[in-house]
């Protein structure tokens, strides 16, 4: 019963979260879990495990949540660095090579970084406030 409640709570919390907000933790909750399998591979190959079945779920939904169509070039892009990311942690996790857990979690950490700034940008800023507008100013480019 407490963990259905903690469900509810988070899916409210998720909800009242810009897409920015989302993606970040996205990128942030796969980090920990691949620092954690990283952490315990050396121990515990079981949780190990978990840990990285977790991380790639989150590699999953960042792929689900691409919208190729409106993203362009850049969306195709992501897609293709996700799916790379996606095969070689299934091949570490396949050979317990906690050297390229740690590789596909520096990636996720530039991508973080990456998003952070976009994010933090004026133009960002200038989107987020008027995106209708931004599109049509954007398109004439």
């Amino acid at each position: 019963m407490m963990s259905q409640g903690y469900n509810i709570y988070k899916e409210a919390q998720a909800n009242e979260l810009d897409q920015a907000q989302l993606i970040l933790m996205m990128y942030r909750g796969a980090i920990n879990f691949l620092n954690k399998a990283i952490d315990i591979g050396k121990t515990d190959k079981v949780k190990m495990s978990q840990y990285i079945s977790k991380a790639k779920q989150v590699i999953i939904e960042l792929m689900l949540s691409l919208n190729i169509e409106d993203s362009g070039k850049m969306g195709e892009i992501l897609l293709d660095m996700y799916q790379r990311l996606f095969r070689k942690l299934n091949t570490a996790h396949m050979s317990d090579d906690r050297l390229q857990i740690a590789e596909v979690r520096d990636s996720l950490e530039e991508l973080e970084e990456t998003w952070r700034r976009v994010f933090n940008s004026e133009e960002y800023k200038d989107f987020k406030a008027n995106r209708e507008q931004f599109r049509i100013k954007h398109a004439a480019r």
